[in-house]
């Protein structure tokens, strides 16, 4: 949508008298029931890093009335102006616009700790609070060992115009971009791997809208409801009830005592169930949230609902909510990457599709799996011609692939 589009003069319609507006402005009350007025809309204009710089209304501001009313000319109605310094300093005021609105978000698109700065230039990242007066985080980086080249209190790599410090578990881009890659790399066709990778992210996960967006402005990426595709399955993705789906555990399940291991555990179990099953026929909402599930284990690891979201920071951090949460912001997606490749292979097989794989040696990542599961896979890959033998060492993690030799081999 233009901005034009924007402040453009409302449509006619006919409002109650209730509604009129005594003189605004100089229009007469015969205008003012001619043209709605409702002023409740509200519209963000945000700048190249997803910062909202202004917030304007859907009413318009009549700036010249000269002649008739047709030729009038008009003001967006401004509710907010945020002007900042490169590090997210607030300068100005929004009284020289007329604006009224306390808009509640600032820097990066973080939420304003106005508790410990009225001003708005302190803003909660989720894993620690940035203070733009400075500018500088007000705890150390969390990861400072795997960044010793640079201060552990910066923000953006120190390079705020280009930059921005994104917040949260694997995002639904994350999803999207490991189960493509990972399917691309073994030989799935682009349409396939796009079609698997959006069932895996958008549909597994079933972000909120105001979400997806934040995912989409961080990641600097485009994920979006399909029209024609069913969500009503995974409508419930993000109720405690359904923490297995993410191999975490939910917080009256972690009271009664189920430990990290058996959530993520329980998730592994999920995700190759959802994978196996397609060998029954092909259900990629199913598939979908197999592999989301997979590449959560490594994400979440088994965290509970209240470690996942860990406290305020004005609260205290217990040393095993800042694990999860570290591993949920920085963690590698090696380890998802190997275990998606492995569930495609798998999948391939399934399909008497396996000549990416003839060569021997390939190392498959079959973590989680229970011994129902693996006999499964085991029989799977058999009828493809190969075999699997687990490394030694690996705690039934990683199997070798190997084709199986022939009598006359």
């Amino acid at each position: 949508m233009a901005l034009n589009d924007i402040i453009s003069p409302p449509d006619s319609i006919e409002i109650p008298s209730a509604m009129w507006k005594s003189n605004i402005d100089g229009i007469s009350a015969k205008y003012q029931t001619q043209q709605r007025i409702p002023d409740f809309r509200r519209y963000e204009v945000k700048d190249h890093l997803g910062n909202v710089r202004t917030v304007i209304a859907d009413y318009k501001n009549p700036f010249s009335t000269s002649g008739p009313v047709s030729n009038w000319t008009y003001l967006a109605d401004i509710k907010n102006i945020s002007n900042m310094y490169p590090y997210g300093k607030s300068y100005g005021t929004n009284a020289i616009y007329n604006a009224t609105d306390d808009y509640r978000y600032g820097f990066n698109g973080m939420e304003k700790e106005k508790n410990m700065d009225a001003s708005g230039d302190i803003t909660d990242f989720g894993a620690r609070v940035f203070d733009a007066n400075f500018p500088m985080f007000l705890s150390p980086d969390p990861m400072e060992k795997s960044f010793s080249y640079q201060s552990t209190y910066i923000t953006s790599k120190n390079n705020p115009i280009e930059n921005v410090d994104i917040d949260g578990k694997y995002s639904v881009t994350a999803h999207y971009n490991i189960t493509y890659n990972s399917l691309m790399r073994i030989g799935f066709s682009s349409k396939q791997s796009a079609k698997i990778a959006h069932y895996s992210s958008v549909y597994a996960d079933h972000p909120t809208l105001n979400a997806l967006t934040a995912n989409n402005i961080l990641s600097l990426s485009y994920h979006q409801y399909v029209k024609g595709i069913d969500y009503t399955p995974t409508s419930e993705s993000q109720a405690e009830s359904n923490s297995k789906w993410h191999a975490m555990m939910s917080n009256e399940e972690a009271d009664k005592g189920m430990s990290h291991s058996e959530a993520m555990n329980r998730g592994f179990e999920f995700g190759w169930d959802n994978i196996l099953d397609q060998s029954e026929g092909l259900d990629v909402g199913k598939l979908g949230q197999g592999l989301h599930a997979l590449q959560d284990a490594y994400a979440h690891k088994g965290a509970s609902t209240k470690e996942h979201l860990t406290a305020k920071p004005t609260s205290f951090y217990s040393v095993t909510s800042m694990y999860y949460m570290i591993n949920d912001l920085y963690g590698e997606t090696n380890e998802a990457n190997h275990i998606t490749m492995s569930a495609g292979i798998i999948l391939q097989a399934m399909n008497g599709n396996s000549s990416v794989y003839t060569k021997n040696g390939v190392l498959l990542n079959l973590e989680g799996m229970t011994k129902m599961q693996l006999e499964k896979t085991e029989n799977i890959l058999q009828n493809a011609g190969f075999e699997i033998n687990e490394l030694n060492g690996s705690k039934g993690k990683f199997f070798l692939m190997s084709k199986i030799k022939s009598k006359d081999e």
